[in-house]
């Protein structure tokens, strides 16, 4: 039972999916997030509310990301802050590690040929985990694909 009364608050998601990607190995996202020693902190991990009056505190409003500044370290007050989400993708492109699969972006997590086999992929309704494992890519990398937030009809 939650005594905060903001069980249905957008920060109660936000922090939901941080924790689960941190510390529940079953989640599509933990290979990039707990198997690779990123944490949530014990203080926000195990009371909501002192996570919704950090970022309250921190001037959240929706259309804003967290964000790491560090992103080898974990979730915690001195270590996060919030973005824009043109901010975020911007901040992902350019820290994504280099590729050497022949991509246009040395950066980029995919080459354009990747993309058009994933767009195939899922007209041809191709389950969006088994598309994670196989392009190593995260599940809402695929989402953002799919829905033109990420290669877009314009570049391709």
């Amino acid at each position: 039972m939650f005594k905060h009364g903001l069980s249905k608050h957008p920060l109660h998601t936000i922090w939901s999916h941080i924790k689960r990607r941190c510390t529940k190995t079953n989640d599509v996202n933990f290979k990039w997030y707990g198997a690779k020693g990123i944490t949530i902190c014990l203080e926000w991990a195990n009371d909501f509310k002192s996570f919704y009056d950090w970022c309250m505190k921190n001037k959240w409003s929706e259309g804003l990301s967290i964000d790491r500044i560090d992103n080898s370290k974990g979730y915690c007050p001195d270590n996060c802050t919030f973005i824009t989400l043109s901010q975020n993708s911007i901040k992902r492109n350019s820290e994504s590690p280099v590729n050497n699969r022949g991509s246009m972006n040395p950066n980029a997590k995919l080459t354009l040929e990747d993309v058009l086999r994933l767009k195939s992929d899922l007209l041809n309704n191709i389950a969006r985990k088994k598309l994670s494992d196989t392009y190593k890519i995260s599940v809402s990398h695929i989402y953002r694909i799919k829905n033109g937030l990420r290669w877009n009809s314009e570049i391709l």
